[in-house]
């Protein structure tokens, strides 16, 4: 009984053994096989429609290239023609100082929102099809906010234009462009979007990037001013004089500060609101900015 399984156990082992050296010898038969099924002319067709593929492929790769180097080209040339659209209608002015152009937002209206939708196609593709630069975000987003003032502060092209200076300060931080010009619009703006909070916040993230951004300084008295806060505006308008008075402390600016159009300006505007916060007749509370 013992004997008889071993034996067994033996022949099975050699089974076994036969069975992976067949399995072993099929893979190699089956290979060589394959091998010889592999015809000469297959090879060359195969090489030949390597060849046609690489060639198209690289002729694919040009035509692309040249098309994105069209499309940067066109995205460059939309970019200036809106921007030279803009001069038309100040924007260098409207860059520097924004709250001009919403003071004056009732004067030719139609003619500004004409240049102005006019830009916004060219800014439109030059943003589509060139890289969105922080320049260009940024002359976009006046365009758009310039657009909804004319239109009564539409609120579309307000948010094209806020989504544009959030995205230029996401991508340039030290650039007080855009807190500065994002600043005013949530400020300014009539629609369901004004935030003076977020605005003022805004305003004082430049001034403290610049001490000497005297622009801003004006743009927080403007809008405190309009949202009533009078007593935070002469200290706004207080604080100016000061600022304008130390630049030339130290020799930043020549000359006499008691006769800088600034200074004198913001002397003026506290003296009005002197004036408002006491009450008096000759109050009014709708301020012109420093321009």
């Amino acid at each position: 009984m013992k004997l008889y399984f071993l034996f067994n156990l033996l022949l099975l082992f050699i089974a076994c053994g036969d069975m992976a050296n067949t399995i072993q010898n099929w893979g190699q038969r089956y290979r060589t096989e394959r091998k010889i099924k592999i015809k000469e002319e297959d090879i060359q067709k195969w090489k030949t429609d390597l060849e046609i593929s690489e060639k198209e492929s690289r002729e694919i790769f040009i035509l692309i290239q040249k098309f994105a180097n069209e499309k940067k080209l066109q995205g460059e040339l939309s970019w200036k023609i809106g921007k030279a659209l803009m001069d038309l209608n100040s924007y260098e002015t409207a860059s520097e100082y924004f709250l001009q152009s919403f003071e004056k937002q009732l004067v030719d209206s139609e003619k500004h929102l004409k240049i102005y939708e006019s830009a916004l196609v060219y800014y439109e593709k030059a943003l589509k099809y060139y890289t969105p630069i922080p320049d260009l975000l940024f002359d976009a987003a006046i365009c758009y906010g310039n657009a909804s003032s004319a239109l009564g502060w539409e609120e579309e092209r307000f948010k094209t234009a806020v989504f544009l200076l959030e995205r230029g300060m996401a991508s340039k931080p030290d650039d007080i462009r855009f807190p500065y010009t994002l600043g005013i619009l949530l400020g300014k703006t009539t629609n369901q979007y004004k935030d003076v909070e977020r605005s003022i916040e805004l305003l004082n993230l430049v001034i403290e990037k610049d001490k000497y951004n005297i622009p801003s300084y004006f743009a927080k008295g403007n809008i405190l001013v309009e949202n009533g806060e009078l007593q935070e505006a002469f200290i706004v308008y207080e604080k100016i004089t000061e600022v304008i008075k130390e630049m030339y402390q130290k020799g930043l600016l020549k000359g006499d500060y008691t006769k800088n159009r600034k200074y004198i300006k913001a002397l003026e505007n506290q003296k009005l609101l002197i004036s408002c916060i006491e009450g008096r007749k000759e109050c009014h509370i709708k301020m012109e900015p420093d321009s």
